[in-house]
């Protein structure tokens, strides 16, 4: 469902499952699975969330914001073709 809302909403997300058990290791594997980055601790998720921010702020005053997301988008859209294509193989 939350993959569902980032491809809906186009926001990145990260993902805090707390905790060693085979659940929550299977939960963050299956967020990883999905390109959500999946973090043992809220600490680690914010420390994501704010190294985006700062990277994005970054390449704001560059002026390199725009054409680093236009490149982004391109390689994520290729990388869904390759893997649809994958599945009509298998």
């Amino acid at each position: 469902r939350v993959y569902n809302l980032t491809k809906k909403y186009n926001k990145s997300v990260v993902a805090c499952d707390v905790g060693e058990t085979e659940m929550a290791i299977y939960i963050r594997s299956r967020f990883d699975k999905l390109g959500i980055p999946a973090y043992l601790s809220p600490e680690d998720a914010a420390r994501a969330m704010a190294a985006l921010v700062r990277y994005g702020t970054y390449l704001k005053k560059c002026g390199k914001f725009d054409e680093y997301v236009a490149e982004f988008n391109r390689r994520k859209n290729a990388h869904e073709t390759r893997k649809k294509k994958w599945a009509k193989k298998a």
